[in-house]
């Protein structure tokens, strides 16, 4: 084991380079902006998106190959990308980025254009010629390949936004601006050498699309939702309006058949060179934009002339048709793209996520499930008709999610398979309800935006208002440290606390900005995070607050800790903070997703899971390998049980400890599991109580375990687990179950016994044993499979009439 040494060595910018990358979990590949796309030979694909995703697919999107290229910054977006064949292509995008490739997108080289600010985008005429443009008036030309750069004189301030290049060929380029002067069309009809207005053009929307099918017959598309046509190489124009949006791509296969990318789920599409424009769905949410297409030769059998359009829109969405836009499959996984709010592990495997539609319209509620720690998620058949802004899983099996209003609670008990909706005494229909927490199946609270406190204490059956001292303002979230103990907080920083379950609260006075969620570690550390990058933080159970400097303005929407120390801040606009010093200093983590809101996270399987804006569900990887300082481990056995005791000077990324034990010669199998404290500097104390240990010499050791899987074994102790004194039967484990558990029983001496099984009315399910045993400490496996969930009843009588029970709860 490494020793202490290590991790006082251990500083944020450490930290930094052991929270690695993102995983996208949901949707797949990713859920970023799609900003735009290309199509090469053979079915290879290449998408463009925010935060610096290139994502590559060679067989016609249906699987995925996430890069980074941006050498320089990390995550700079990337706007347009333009190929000039298989091999050499031209990215541009946010901060002055703009790279190179000459392997079709495999590796990337940064180009040095001493340009600062966002270039918007990019078009070559061959490999060697090409153009780029973008804030500040910059207009920039190259004709060796992007090795040095021009820059064009256009008119105009630095404000001038020139959105949009279209190449024609060598001597006549098009650019779009948003501005009146020098023009919103632009041309050169000399190479660039002299720019000037086309006077003919009189429209005063954005340009943010331009192509030209030949020098005459032109189309452009502006931020008024119009597509202006000339066929006079741009003397006249005839716009026609299509509402509100933006055309942000038009792109044409032959000279009659183009495609137009629109602001509301549509691809517009012509086959009569434009003087008809027909909207076809790409089956996107009606709200969504496209801002990129791409058009190729037709990636699947059939007719050679249809044409492949591939569309990118918002939050990750790929779109291919190959059949011209006629019909559309979505490339990539999703469930949905709503916004989702809760996220939750109840192991290691099982976790759940909430969240759905804001829009009353679309009636639209989401339960997520996984079964395999996040990497694949199942929509349950659950529609509770609105958001689920709030959950909370006890098990497998048990769980709540509310929505809004006096019957907006709902309860399962077979995994969300069905679902009972509970009334609560309020008197709205439409009041939020923000967080749902559960001490045990019976004491759970929720609370809503309209400052109720709800108290159940009989799993949900019923429930009750609590006396409140938020009033009418809306609660964000509580803490339980108890089924009484609890801190609810809120609106202009709110906070109370109740020691009686909700009798009587105490003031905490932590500021007075909006909080929207807490966590505590342990009682006395607990950190509350809320508005304008709001972060106050607790070392003794609330009794004071210090306000800590995140430098950050976001909205702050959830907070998690590892420990006392090591955790994890996010809100809007993307923002991850984290610390390693119990918030002395927060770094932000700058490759999370761009401009996602992050509403919840959860600490589970080596790194952190957030869910968020677009139905994103992400998970932070870390890396990093110092074990736990393990200063003990001992063994004691009595009346057939074996009681583990061990102890840590200091722990790191310690995630849990699996115990093993075997007998003699056998294989070590797994008999339990105790969570581990993460990382923390302070002693740490921990029992595990083995009940099912019958007479004999057995051997224990534990199995450490980090954050990042990472793994270290303890040395081995043995115990000699003796002849019992009395006659015994301890409670079953696990319990509760499902489906099978071990029930132990000692016996000082050899008795003629039984052990049966009953349920609650008193009616015989099993006979385990009837027969005559030795002395000595015995255990017993009980399968359920065949029976309901409910309470058991199990009976141990020996031959004198003496007779021990024992409850159990079954839970499928």
């Amino acid at each position: 084991m490494k020793k202490l040494v290590l991790f006082l060595f251990l500083t944020a910018g450490m930290l930094q380079a052991q929270f690695v990358d993102w995983q996208w979990l949901h949707p797949k590949p990713h859920g970023n902006h799609l900003n735009d796309a290309v199509i090469l030979s053979g079915g290879k694909i290449l998408t463009f998106s925010d935060a610096g995703i290139v994502s590559i697919s060679t067989d016609g999107g249906s699987s995925w190959t996430l890069l980074r290229p941006d050498t320089v910054a990390g995550n700079r977006s990337i706007y347009e990308a333009d190929f000039v064949n298989d091999n050499v292509g031209y990215a541009v995008g946010t901060a002055g980025l703009a790279m190179k490739t000459t392997d079709g997108g495999a590796t990337w080289a940064q180009l040095t254009t001493n340009l600062t600010s966002n270039i918007w985008y990019v078009d070559f005429v061959n490999e060697n010629l090409g153009y780029i443009g973008g804030s500040s008036g910059k207009l920039l030309k190259t004709t060796d390949g992007g090795a040095t750069w021009s820059e064009q004189v256009i008119g105009g301030t630095t404000s001038v936004l020139v959105y949009k290049i279209h190449a024609l060929n060598a001597d006549t380029v098009y650019a779009g601006t948003g501005s009146a002067t020098p023009g919103r069309l632009i041309r050169t009809t000399d190479g660039g050498a002299t720019w000037s207005a086309v006077s003919g053009y009189t429209a005063t929307g954005t340009v943010r699309a331009i192509y030209f099918v030949n020098p005459q017959i032109g189309f452009v598309g502006d931020a008024l939702y119009a597509i202006n046509k000339t066929t006079d190489g741009g003397a006249t124009w005839s716009p026609v309006d299509y509402g509100t949006g933006t055309f942000y791509e038009i792109k044409f296969a032959t000279d009659s058949l183009g495609f137009a990318a629109g602001a509301d789920g549509n691809v517009y599409v012509t086959t009569d060179q434009g003087t008809v424009w027909t909207p076809s769905f790409i089956g996107a949410a009606p709200t969504s934009n496209v801002y990129g297409l791409a058009l190729g030769g037709n990636l699947a059998a059939g007719p050679k002339s249809a044409v492949s359009v591939l569309a990118v829109c918002e939050a990750g969405l790929a779109v291919l048709s190959n059949n011209s836009g006629a019909t559309w499959n979505i490339l990539g996984t999703s469930l949905n793209r709503e916004e989702l709010r809760e996220i939750a592990f109840v192991n290691d495997q099982f976790g759940f996520a909430t969240g759905g539609s804001g829009t009353a319209g679309d009636s639209l509620g989401v339960v997520f499930v996984t079964n395999d720690g996040g990497m694949n998620w199942t929509q349950l058949p659950f529609n509770p008709k609105f958001r689920v802004y709030s959950g909370n899983f006890l098990n497998t099996q048990t769980g709540y999610v509310s929505t809004r209003g006096n019957s907006g609670v709902f309860k399962t008990t077979d995994g969300g398979t069905t679902w009972t909706q509970q009334t609560l005494p309020i008197t709205s229909t439409t009041t939020v309800i923000n967080t749902t927490q559960f001490w045990d199946e019976m004491t759970g609270y929720v609370a809503t935006s309209g400052g109720d406190i709800l108290k159940t204490t009989d799993g949900g059956a019923t429930w009750t208002a609590l006396p409140d001292p938020h009033g009418t303002t809306a609660i964000y979230d509580i803490e339980l440290f108890s089924a009484s103990d609890l801190i609810a907080t809120g609106t202009s920083g709110k906070t109370y606390r109740s020691t009686d379950g909700g009798a009587t609260w105490v003031n905490l006075n932590p500021t007075t900005t909006t909080l929207y969620a807490m966590d505590f570690p342990s009682p006395q550390f607990g950190y509350l995070v809320g508005s304008s990058g709001r972060i106050v933080m607790t070392s003794n159970g609330g009794t004071t607050w210090t306000t800590q400097t995140s430098n950050s303005t976001a909205t702050l929407y959830t907070v998690k800790f590892f420990n006392d120390s090591v955790g994890f801040v996010l809100g809007s606009v993307g923002e991850v903070l984290f610390t390693s010093d119990a918030g002395t200093t927060w770094i932000p983590y700058t490759q999370a997703p761009s401009n996602a809101t992050f509403y919840s996270a959860d600490i589970r399987n080596g790194g952190l899971y957030a869910v968020g804006s677009r139905a994103n569900i992400i998970k932070g990887l870390f890396s990093g390998n110092i074990p736990v300082e393990l200063t003990s481990f001992t063994a004691s056995a009595a009346d057939g049980k074996v009681i583990l005791d061990w102890t840590t000077a200091t722990e790191t990324n310690n995630a849990r400890f699996e115990i093993q034990r075997r007998s003699g010669n056998e294989e070590w199998s797994v008999i339990g599991s105790v969570r581990g404290s993460g990382t923390t500097v302070s002693a740490k104390a921990y029992r595990f109580t083995d009940n099912s240990a019958v007479n004999g010499i057995y051997s224990y050791r534990l199995k450490q375990i980090d954050f990042d899987g990472s793994y270290e074994f303890s040395q081995v102790i043995e115990v000699n687990v003796g002849m019992p004194s009395e006659f015994a039967l301890y409670q079953n484990y696990p319990n509760p179950f499902n489906p099978s558990t071990m029930i132990s029983f000692a016996l000082p001496q050899s008795d003629n016994i039984s052990l049966k099984v009953y349920d609650i009315l008193g009616n015989e399910v099993a006979v385990l044993l009837s027969g005559k045993l030795d002395a000595g400490n015995h255990t017993v496996e009980f399968n359920a499979a065949g029976l309901s969930s409910g309470i058991y009843l199990y009976k141990l009588q020996n031959s004198a009439g003496n007779a021990l029970y024992g409850k159990m709860n079954l839970m499928k």
